[in-house]
């Protein structure tokens, strides 16, 4: 029996390691469309760029790497780059700088635009999340001088909407099938704003009850609407995309085992199944209510989202 159960446990941590050989080994075609996750709603992208959006759980590019890995080329921003860029159609790669800076750059390293957020409240401005592209070329991207900027191809301000506090902890913006960005913000609050347009419009905002309200990973949007964020105090909440905008009620709400954070984005299966990691080191397996499923304690903290997917069943 002992020998049974430990076998068991190699072959769970087999699974999660070895996740990103199941999916990264099949080659993609050019010809595809981009796929956000495994059973991810694909959200209002623009479904043609590379990379519409930095957070894609499989890690499956549309197109061959290189083989040769000498670098072709580098560009050098006046600050620091902490996110991932974000890659257009066209080529064009979208990358945010602790300079306060948005850079457009071609597929050959040259610089195509920048643009400048408002500046912050704490000295320099800095971009350190990473944009997301809207269905028709719009860049969405925030900094921390408390804005969610929405940005034209051509780098000039479409709109820009202040949401309170720093929009700096979030990985990407998450966009759901209607248009609607989904944002957090590091004061602990959740944020659903439309696109109208000229302007950028709050449908509605939650913001989190506790004695430590930061949310330092980005939201998820599961096939059936429902949107996914965790919290600093190791609580993950449910919510459904329609809200009254006085009234904003999360569908559910999942407590960790110790209360310890949650830094990485869920990862969502393709029946719905929500897999959580906590810096309490434990991976969490929920069903769509909320229901805890199975957890795996992985002894150290979890700080980043699984790849992908396997249904594995109880320890």
């Amino acid at each position: 029996m002992k020998m049974n159960k430990k076998f068991n446990l190699l072959f769970a941590i087999f699974c999660y390691m070895a996740i990103i050989l199941v999916d990264g080994s099949v080659e993609a075609s050019a010809a595809e469309s981009f796929i956000q996750g495994s059973g991810y709603e694909q959200g209002n992208y623009d479904l043609e760029a590379i990379q519409p959006t930095a957070f894609n759980w499989t890690r499956q590019s549309r197109f061959s790497g290189s083989e040769a890995f000498d670098m072709k080329w580098s560009f050098k921003t006046e600050g620091r780059v902490r996110s991932s860029p974000a890659i257009a159609a066209d080529g064009t790669i979208y990358v945010g700088s602790d300079d306060g800076h948005l850079y457009a750059l071609t597929a050959s390293g040259e610089q195509k635009w920048k643009f400048a957020i408002n500046g912050s409240d704490f000295g320099n401005p800095g971009i350190y999340l990473s944009p997301s592209i809207g269905a028709d070329g719009t860049i969405y991207v925030g900094g921390d001088d408390s804005y969610l900027y929405a940005i034209h191809p051509d780098g000039t301000l479409k709109w820009d909407l202040k949401i309170g506090s720093l929009v700096f902890v979030s990985p990407s913006p998450a966009i759901g099938a209607d248009g609607t960005i989904y944002v957090a913000t590091e004061d602990g609050t959740f944020h659903a704003i439309s696109d109208d347009g000229d302007t950028g419009r709050e449908k509605w905002s939650y913001k989190i009850s506790a004695f430590w309200p930061m949310i330092k990973s980005s939201p998820v949007i599961a096939a059936d609407g429902k949107i996914y964020v965790g919290d600093f105090e190791g609580i993950l909440y449910a919510f459904e995309p329609e809200q009254d905008a006085d009234d904003v009620k999360p569908k559910w709400i999942f407590e960790t085992k110790t209360g310890s954070a949650i830094r990485a984005t869920p990862a969502i299966g393709d029946d719905g199944t929500i897999y959580l990691g906590s810096e309490d080191g434990n991976l969490y397996v929920l069903d769509s209510s909320g229901q805890l499923q199975w957890r795996f304690d992985a002894k150290d903290p979890i700080s980043s989202t699984p790849v992908s997917v396997l249904t594995v069943r109880s320890i």
